[in-house]
This record gives structure tokens, sequence and C-alpha cells, in this order.
């Protein structure tokens, strides 16, 4: 049986302390990770670990791989989402969709593109709409985010893409890094090592994505 509903604006505490700290356990994990000359950091796949782990530690439950309830039957593997975390207790119940991107700078317009399309598959999405009876039990309204995860020579480039199907995109992020965005948070950890091999990793709110 669903728990009661809270006030949205604790729910939408509980959900920025929860972004915050996940933006800044994985900018500190990547650059541990690099010290030790991991050779696998440039996939979203590798980075579940510490985000289960960041989420697990600050009290909130996890699911990763959420499948999305289509409509209509189609021909294709199904929509999921990356993470869905949420917390269904007597003192809180909230919810927190996440998308997780890791840009590569192989192709800017293509990252670009793939940023909008998280944007869209999370705005559609709602806890009725995703195939997992855990999460449909809760009576909240999940936030919704987008991580990004790039070294800074490659988040560089893909400002500087001239991308004109997605230019709403590269503002956005330009925007993230200048720190003029609403709803967003960065980590920066700078080493000793050259400057664009420093990790940022940013986190997007619904609020800040481009219609």
């Amino acid at each position: 049986m669903a728990l009661k509903t809270f006030p949205i604006e604790r729910q939408r505490k509980l959900e920025e302390k929860l972004v915050r700290r996940l933006v800044e356990g994985t900018a500190a994990w990547l650059t541990f990770k690099q010290a030790t000359s991991a050779r696998t950091l440039y996939s979203e796949h590798f980075l579940y670990p510490p985000l289960f782990e960041i989420g697990f530690g600050r009290g909130w439950k996890a699911v990763a791989q959420v499948p999305v309830t289509k409509a209509t039957p189609t021909a294709g593997a199904p929509k999921t989402l990356d993470f869905v975390f949420f917390k269904n207790s007597k003192s809180s119940t909230a919810a927190v969709m996440i998308e997780v991107k890791f840009l590569r700078g192989t192709n800017t317009s293509q990252e670009l593109a793939a940023l909008y399309y998280d944007f869209k598959k999370l705005r559609d999405v709602s806890i009725k709409k995703i195939d997992n009876a855990t999460l449909n039990t809760l009576e909240c309204a999940p936030g919704k985010w987008q991580i990004i995860v790039a070294q800074r020579d490659v988040y560089e480039k893909i400002l500087k893409s001239n991308s004109v199907r997605r230019e709403d995109v590269a503002s956005m992020l330009r925007r993230a890094r200048e720190g003029t965005l609403t709803s967003a948070y960065k980590s920066v950890i700078e080493t000793k090592l050259k400057k664009e091999f420093h990790w940022h990793v940013f986190a997007i709110g619904e609020d800040d994505w481009p219609k």
C-alpha cells in the first residue's frame, strides 16, 4: 500500500541533496580511478557502481535500467531509464529519475542530439509509466535530472560545436559552465595533470532543459 504523500518542497530538498552528492562524489571517484591508471572510465555503465554506492550511503534505494512502459507495442528494444532513486518510508517519500551521459567528443552533433533525446525521454515518463511494481506504488512527483560527465578538453570541444540542429543544447551546456542555470550542480576537480584531463561533472534539472 502506498504511503502518504509528502509536501513537494520536502521532496525537492531531499532530491537536491542527493543530486549534489552524486555530482561531487562522481567527480571525486573519477579522479581517484584516474590516479590508479584505470583504462575503462569511458562508459556510462562504469559509473553505475559509484552512483549506487553514493545513493545507498545517503539513505536512498535505486533501480537501474528501468523499462519505460510503451503506450503501444513497437519493434525494437524498449526504452529504459538509467536510474530511479527512491525513498518510501513513514518519514519521507521521494523519487529521482536520472539519465547519465558520458561525452567523448568523437561526434559532437550526435552527442548533443543524444542529450536532447534523453531530455525528451525523461519529460515523457512518469512513475506510472515505468515497468516496476515497487516504483509504481510511489505517491510523489519524481525529480528529473541529467548527469553529464566529460574531461575538460571534450567539454570545451562540445561547447564550440557549430551544430545548427542542437545549438539549444550546446547553449545550455555553456550556461552550465558559467553557472547561470537555475537548477544545476557542477563539480570540477583540479589535479597536477594537464587541465584538459580534469573531470567535469554536471547535473542539470528539468527546468533548464531546452524545449
